[in-house]
């Protein structure tokens, strides 16, 4: 049995960082483990138009992408861990939208919400980033750094969550550890831990 954890917010609001953290503590107590991430970079490698610039194409590339890394992923680990699930890629497209102030065609919308109502059910656990707006927009990394656009992004995910009744966790700069123990019990519930070592403390 393989089981998904997904993780999805805004950018630079501690979603990678929080899965660096949990997957070798999972892979501690005896767990294959694997992570999907950086499809979006992936998607602007081939001359997707990404972040504020997000179109349907780009948004309905990044979502099969992310099914198919899912899935394969499944087939050979216990746990995958999925850095922007699909809610998290229709958040950001309705975000783009709302900041070039723009609409989709009734089409387009139907097929991308039709994606996030039919795959949303095989996440076992969905955490959600909290957007702190003191927290800086890394810029090590080729992102948007239109603080506006990252309030959007927010908003928009958060909406999708709650148009959908998506059931999720929110992760936020003080709950790390609880957020941890949480998800490493949601593995434990479903498979058997080979190894059980104390869960380490975290802060950001």
């Amino acid at each position: 049995m393989s089981l998904k954890i997904g993780i999805a917010g805004a950018h630079s609001t501690g979603k990678s960082q929080f899965l660096a953290h949990l997957r070798p503590l999972l892979e501690a107590r005896g767990y294959r483990v694997t992570t999907t991430a950086s499809i979006a970079a992936e998607a602007a490698g081939l001359g997707f138009p990404i972040l504020s610039r997000h179109t349907f194409e780009s948004t309905a590339w990044i979502m099969a992408r992310g099914m198919q890394l899912e899935l394969e992923g499944a087939r050979t680990h216990d746990v995958v861990l999925v850095d922007r699930p699909l809610p998290d890629a229709l958040g950001y497209y309705r975000a783009a939208l709302a900041y070039r102030k723009e609409q989709a065609l009734p089409w387009q919308r139907e097929h991308l919400e039709s994606c996030v109502k039919t795959f949303a059910p095989t996440y076992q656990l969905l955490i959600r980033t909290v957007l702190d707006e003191a927290r800086p927009i890394d810029q090590s990394k080729p992102r948007d750094h239109d603080e506006r656009f990252r309030r959007l992004a927010a908003q928009e995910i958060e909406a999708v969550f709650n148009e959908f009744a998506l059931r999720s966790v929110e992760l936020t700069t003080t709950n790390v550890d609880d957020v941890l123990g949480l998800a490493i019990g949601t593995v434990d519930t479903a498979c058997a831990p080979l190894t059980v070592p104390p869960v380490a403390a975290f802060s950001n």
